[in-house]
């Protein structure tokens, strides 16, 4: 970005200010030591039931914020990888503003791009409680099904579908 401003600076004469958010901390990056907060949040893993993936995934989106999402799972739940895309939904829907399915599977979670097998098990369930939170009706719910279904086809067709 210096640079960028330096070359304004030199053609145009705009002055500017050194960078200001350099020591800025973003949502879920307030880590001490990442190797501390991996091996925690990989005993939380565990503990819960699921897979020692998810300390990886949930770490890289997450940051310091996956715990408060593994906290949340619903014990009631037999299926941990449902229980924990519900936490992650719940997580989405009250701090980042999502509310579209295809939102949350392709740019909160990733998983569209990243792990798009791991959707069609967990789309139902995930549809079911985005359309309680944001009150949907059945036809909603069903367009946004399909919306992910289609993106899905896609992505592994590179929009050859």
């Amino acid at each position: 970005m210096d640079l960028v401003m330096k070359e304004l600076y030199n053609h145009y004469k705009i002055q500017y200010k050194k960078c200001q958010t350099k020591t800025t901390i973003i949502n879920g990056g307030n880590i001490e030591d990442i190797f501390i907060f991996r091996s925690k949040l990989s005993i939380l893993v565990e503990k819960f039931g699921l897979e020692a993936s998810n300390t990886n995934y949930l770490l890289q989106n997450y940051g310091s914020q996956a715990e408060a999402i593994l906290n949340s799972l619903d014990g009631k739940i037999s299926d941990k990888e449902k229980a924990l895309a519900i936490a992650e939904l719940q997580f989405s829907l009250s701090h980042e503003s999502v509310f579209t399915l295809l939102d949350f599977f392709s740019r909160r979670t990733g998983r569209l791009f990243f792990n798009p097998k791991s959707i069609p098990p967990l789309l139902e369930a995930v549809a079911d409680e985005m359309g309680v939170a944001l009150s949907w009706d059945k036809t909603k719910k069903e367009e946004e099904i399909k919306k992910v279904e289609q993106a899905m086809a896609d992505s592994i067709n590179f929009g050859l579908s």
